[in-house]
């Protein structure tokens, strides 16, 4: 714009073209993308290192190969349509952006093959399975099992970095195909067995820790040699795994279907071991850590209280007056709620206590009342059945000589002296005779 200020603070051209280049590395969709193109430059360097340009009708990207990465079939020449697998990366001296390829093939050989795959990725994304939530590894696994051909180099290397790093773990190997014909049947049945390997049934039965992890491997190869791993059947029994699953196939540059339905994707069989198997001498240290956080920690509260219970003791010591003035308020108010509650409750009492009175004169009334009547009544019924009484009304009541009433003829007998009480006197007779 004319007449603008070029700012003084302009990033040099060097370190944002070095900022670009870290963007190009962590940007993961320019990562092992896999393009195909005709060769249209094809040179190998005295150092070992290949250039090449990789081309179509819409454009063109020139590629290398470094010396180490070098597996070129004999029949890759200039003119030949080709796959490649590679990351994409920026040369800053020359700000040049270019393919850094690590394996390449004719088209005619693995093109067919790749499109399949698309289909089957293209696939399994439509139904959420690359989207799913990726189960965690456990923090220390109990019992793991390695999914890999028998013998392999890659099984030794696995075996042999997890007694480096934690002896105690549980691994068992379950040897499978991992190319040709029966590759893809003997990995299915792999899992299913990993999978009964998982269950508190197998557990019980083996005396075992059930398995908590599962990982399939092999020590990369040509991509035809890998390509059991991205076939259908292998990535719907990876996804019914019944414990977290680790797809270790290849090297970097090989992103397989497996990799992409695991639970986690290592780069090699022995990063995977690194992932699973923590290191012992770490876990050590990170166990020394937490002690000292923890003795330090007990450290800053205890300092804390103590500085807490100081300055406690300093107001104590300079406010006795006041802490004790505040008490005899609080007694105080305490005597008056007491002596108030005192008169209260007396009060209270003494209206119950005359109710009481009130009420039990009353009863008391009510039982003489009821007391005199049942009186009267039974000095009736005394009256009423008094023999004296009877005999006053000209009745003669008869008894032996031993003052026993006699009521039945059967009582006395002929001769036997007997009295008869009337109204004014006692007369003693003896029985002459007797009759019914």
């Amino acid at each position: 714009m004319q007449g603008a200020e070029i700012t003084t603070q302009a990033l040099p051209i060097g370190q944002f073209v070095e900022s670009l280049k870290s963007h190009l590395k962590r940007e993961q969709s320019f990562r092992n993308v896999v393009l195909k193109g005709e060769l249209s430059k094809f040179h190998k360097h005295h150092s070992g290192h290949v250039y090449l340009t990789l081309k179509d009708s819409q454009g063109q990207l020139d590629g290398v190969m470094w010396r180490a990465a070098r597996t070129i079939p004999s029949e890759i020449k200039e003119g030949k349509e080709v796959v490649v697998i590679g990351s994409i990366d920026l040369y800053p001296p020359q700000g040049r952006i270019q393919l850094v390829i690590d394996r390449i093939q004719l088209l005619n050989n693995i093109g067919l093959l790749e499109a399949e795959k698309r289909k089957l990725v293209e696939k399994l994304k439509q139904e959420g399975a690359l989207d799913r939530i990726r189960r965690p590894l456990p923090r220390l696994p109990k019992h793991i099992v390695i999914l890999t051909g028998s013998g392999s180099a890659a099984l030794a290397d696995m075996l042999r970095i997890s007694t480096d790093r934690f002896p105690n773990v549980r691994i068992s190997v379950i040897g499978i195909s991992v190319q040709g014909d029966n590759a893809v049947p003997e990995i299915c049945k792999g899992i299913d067995v990993a999978n009964s390997m998982t269950t508190q049934g197998y557990s019980d039965s083996s005396g075992l820790p059930a398995v908590d992890l599962i990982i399939l491997a092999r020590g990369g190869g040509a991509p035809e040699d890998l390509w059991a791993f991205n076939l259908e059947p292998v990535a719907r029994k990876i996804l019914e795994a019944k414990a977290p699953l680790i797809s270790a196939i290849g090297h970097e540059s090989d992103v397989l279907v497996s990799d992409l339905v695991a639970d986690v994707r290592a780069s090699t069989p022995s990063n995977a071991i690194e992932i699973a198997v923590p290191d012992f001498d770490d876990l050590l240290f990170h166990l020394s850590d937490l002690q000292n956080r923890k003795e330090k920690t007990i450290h800053d509260i205890l300092e804390d209280l103590s500085q807490k219970i100081e300055i406690l003791q300093l107001r104590l010591s300079k406010a006795p007056l006041e802490g004790i003035k505040s008490s005899q308020i609080k007694l105080g108010n305490l005597d008056k709620r007491l002596t108030s509650s005192s008169m209260s409750i007396a009060a209270s009492y003494k209206h119950r206590v005359g109710a009481l009175k009130s009420q039990m004169n009353i009863n008391v009334s009510k039982n003489i009342a009821n007391v005199r009547v049942l009186l009267e009544k039974s000095e009736a019924i005394l009256k009423s059945t008094n023999p004296k009484n009877v005999i006053n009304r000209g009745y003669t009541m008869m008894q032996d000589d031993a003052g026993k009433v006699i009521t039945s003829i059967s009582q006395i007998d002929e001769g036997q002296k007997v009295e008869m009480r009337l109204k004014d006197g006692i007369i003693t007779s003896k029985v002459e005779s007797k009759r019914r």
